[in-house]
């Protein structure tokens, strides 16, 4: 504007030139800066995500964590958790990168214009952290961590209802769910009330100590410049640096709220991340001299997860090919037994040895498909099988006439909505048919599938050899075994 009003046109243009390249300089650079923060944010989710999702798989951690009180929601820690710790991480790292940077390019200033004005800065920007930290971050980092455990326990509820939408709209529970979901609402409503009158308070305590902050340089120069000890411009040079340097050194207290969901967030995923790192009991493994022996079970005690003795000294052999029938009463402990010789259930005394080159497998009796096509459940990158090879020989050894359903590998399956409870059934036993090697544990596998189709499903276990034990309550399925364990008597006997 000076070299306008003067008309110097050299000067003018050329300043005018060396702004407009500053300015599209200084865009690439803040484009830069914000791709490199958003592609470091993205990927730490990632690598942060992978190394969760490995542990939660591995040892059967998801399913241990559901009888941990004090991990509630592991997927929305695995999901919204992280996301939000690592943008917000990223975010403050380069806020106060960027406040170092400040930092240095204004102290020299300032302390050249004012030792006591650069001392007071620092004092004062201690003591607005320390405010800002002890009433309200510790508070906020409490209420963010109750948020989402409310909110989470909601999003759950509402899962839940498109999981079993079909039981419940046969029992007619939407009212009761109804009453359930609203005072989920009304847990969040007013823990939301709870956040809402804190940041209302710290926006009072941050926008009140900007503006009382401001004024202080301004006064304390002026008086210097009253007293002729520095010029009229150094008071808004002053002034400036001041106010930099103080800014620069209350990030802090400037982004308690992120930095308190940030805690929040990093609590809440280092309880799980401990949870899941934990050393946890493996079943014994053992190499038997005799191949054909399969499992050793001796002097076996069995507690339920309120520690009930359910088993009481129980000693068994299962050769490689015995077929043993598991018999008794709801609750008396057969699922129980699979899941500790399985390797997820570790609450037992005695001593399990499993043959460590046999490979088993256990099939529950309810398996969701859903999320998974036929070709990743079936697994048959690793078969020489093609589509009609499945459809024409496979379908027909679980009682499924081929002529009638026909497999599409390829399709994404919602196997509730799709299938039939035997028929799902039937298609889960087939696998068992693609791998016929493995030792299979069936825990009621069949129960929705009638009886003349389990006649002939193992018909066909013994045509093709197939190795298995069951749970059953069918007496018809006896004559496919050769040893009986009756859990409600304890007793073993040959069939």
């Amino acid at each position: 504007m000076t070299f306008l009003s003067s008309r110097e046109t050299d000067n003018f243009y050329r300043y005018l030139t060396f702004f407009f390249t500053y300015l599209i300089f200084f865009l690439i650079i803040y484009a830069l800066t914000t791709y490199l923060q958003s592609f470091l944010a993205i990927t730490f989710r990632k690598e942060l995500t992978s190394q969760f999702f490995n542990l939660y798989l591995k040892e059967n951690n998801y399913y241990h964590l559901n009888f941990k009180n004090e991990i509630d929601n592991p997927d929305q820690r695995i999901t919204d958790d992280i996301t939000s710790f690592t943008n917000k991480t990223i975010v403050i790292f380069f806020l106060i990168l960027d406040s170092t940077l400040q930092l240095f390019a204004y102290s020299f200033m300032l302390w050249n214009i004012s030792k006591i004005l650069f001392f007071f800065s620092i004092g004062l920007s201690l003591f607005t952290n320390f405010i800002g930290v002890i009433f309200f971050g510790k508070k906020l980092s409490i209420i963010n961590m109750d948020q989402y455990h409310l909110e989470a326990n909601l999003r759950y509820s509402l899962i839940q209802i498109r999981e079993y939408s079909e039981s419940i709209s046969f029992i007619k529970l939407e009212n009761r769910i109804s009453v359930g979901l609203v005072k989920s609402l009304n847990l969040i409503i007013e823990n939301s009330k709870k956040l809402i009158k804190l940041k209302a308070g710290l926006v009072i305590f941050q926008l009140g100590s900007k503006n009382l902050i401001t004024l202080l340089p301004t006064i304390y120069l002026s008086g210097m410049y009253f007293t002729n000890e520095i010029e009229f411009g150094i008071i808004e040079k002053g002034s400036i640096a001041f106010v930099s340097v103080l800014y620069s050194l209350t990030v802090i207290s400037d982004q308690i709220q992120d930095i308190s969901i940030l805690n929040a967030d990093s609590k809440r995923l280092k309880i799980l991340f401990n949870e899941l790192n934990q050393t946890k009991e493996k079943t014994k493994i053992a190499t038997f001299s005799n191949n054909y022996e399969l499992i050793k079970i001796n002097n076996f005690n069995l507690y339920d997860y309120s520690n009930n003795k359910l088993i009481n000294s129980l000693n068994l052999i299962l050769n490689f090919n015995d077929k043993l029938l598991i018999t008794g009463s709801n609750g008396s402990g057969k699922t129980l037994l699979y899941k500790t010789l399985s390797g997820i259930h570790k609450n037992f005394s005695g001593n399990i040895d499993i043959n460590s080159k046999v490979n088993l497998q256990f099939i529950p009796q309810k398996t969701s498909l859903s999320g998974l096509s036929f070709f990743e459940f079936y697994e048959l990158d690793k078969l020489k099988l093609n589509p009609k090879e499945l459809n024409q020989i496979f379908l027909p050894l679980v009682n499924i006439d081929s002529s009638k359903f026909t497999i599409d590998l390829n399709k994404s399956l919602d196997s509730e909505d799709l299938f039939s409870p035997g028929v799902l059934q039937k298609l889960i036993l087939l696998k068992i048919f693609l791998f016929p090697n493995f030792y299979y544990f069936m825990d009621e596998s069949m129960s929705s599938i009638d009886e003349e189709s389990q006649e002939i499903i193992y018909q066909n276990f013994q045509k093709y050899n197939i190795k298995f034990s069951t749970i059953s309550h069918n007496k018809n399925l006896y004559k496919y075994h050769n040893i009986l364990y009756n859990i409600d008597t304890n007793i073993v006997s040959k069939i």
